[in-house]
């Protein structure tokens, strides 16, 4: 987060290069990975889609105002995305 508390181009750059990748990346197994985000402007930067591309992320942005409607298993149960449940 920045210092007032919103989330950056930069921030979002530096979590998918730092805190999606490696993980999902060894779990992965050289495969693609897909993730899924809803459309707050850090997650649609040119640095933050050039990653993903470069590494074999598929991004998928949920429509605005719809991620109560539309959330994922893993939005809908943290649990089942903690890093013992992904090995």
């Amino acid at each position: 987060m920045s210092q007032k508390g919103y989330m950056t181009g930069e921030i979002g750059r530096e979590w998918i290069e730092y805190d999606f990748d490696p993980p999902t990346r060894k779990v992965a197994q050289d495969r693609p990975r897909l993730l899924i985000v809803d459309g707050h402007s850090s997650h649609f930067t040119q640095e933050f889609l050039k990653y993903a591309k470069d590494h074999d992320i598929h991004v998928l942005c949920l429509p605005p105002h719809t991620t109560h409607a539309l959330q994922s298993e893993f939005y809908a149960n943290p649990s089942s995305v903690q890093p013992t449940n992904l090995q």
